[in-house]
């Protein structure tokens, strides 16, 4: 089924068989030629194997100061599959971790659990691995 991750792919064709039914595409297929998997995995995102460029390291700390960016340093450091909407989710949720950790006080308790729900959501919507 197209979209979910780990579902579909398990037909691929050998470079031969491509081929042979007139079907190969150097664009699409040139990780058979190559060897190798190809570069981006089929949801679209890059292989955890591939680092994060710097560029988009600088793009995902930018304004954040104190745990925010501890947070965001950490996570880019254990994972390495990332895109800009990404980043931006990730951003988001560092923020979000760090007014918890503001929020610690018993009178805060409703803008506390509303923090939560937000927390937890952003944390899902990363769909972050153990690693």
């Amino acid at each position: 089924m197209a979209g979910i991750p780990g579902r579909g792919g398990q037909n691929r064709l050998s470079l031969e068989e491509l081929e042979a039914r007139n079907t190969f595409r150097p664009a699409r297929h040139r990780y058979l030629i190559d060897g190798g998997p190809p570069p981006v995995r089929a949801d679209g995102r890059p292989r955890p194997d591939q680092p994060v460029p710097a560029a988009l390291r600088r793009v995902a700390v930018r304004g954040l100061t104190g745990q925010a960016r501890t947070v965001v340093q950490e996570t880019l450091a254990a994972y390495g599959d990332w895109t800009r909407p990404l980043i931006e989710t990730l951003r988001l949720y560092a923020l979000s971790a760090a007014r918890l950790a503001d929020l610690s006080q018993p009178s805060d308790a409703a803008e506390r659990r509303r923090e939560l729900r937000t927390y937890l959501a952003l944390l899902k919507a990363l769909d972050l691995e153990r690693p």
